[in-house]
């Protein structure tokens, strides 16, 4: 798929990160708490402030916070 095939999806919505510096430090945390690298914990940080509830992934690096239901598995 092209991104542009990605973008015409009816339900697609795209999300950008807080303008608070502050709340970035929550990356931290998250790194921490599901053992995450920098990157997914990133995205999960984005997922939660997003409120997104659901996350489509074969990257077992999620699986804590599946297990913890702080996000669903879309699978």
């Amino acid at each position: 798929f092209s991104l542009k095939k990605i973008l015409k999806i009816p339900t697609i919505q795209l999300i950008n990160p807080s303008l608070e510096e502050k709340k970035h430090l929550k990356v931290i945390d998250l790194i921490a708490k599901y053992n995450l690298d920098p990157r997914d914990a990133y995205h999960l940080f984005m997922m939660l402030e997003n409120k997104v509830k659901f996350l489509a992934t074969f990257d077992h690096d999620f699986d804590k916070v599946f297990a913890r239901g702080i996000i669903k598995s879309f699978k």
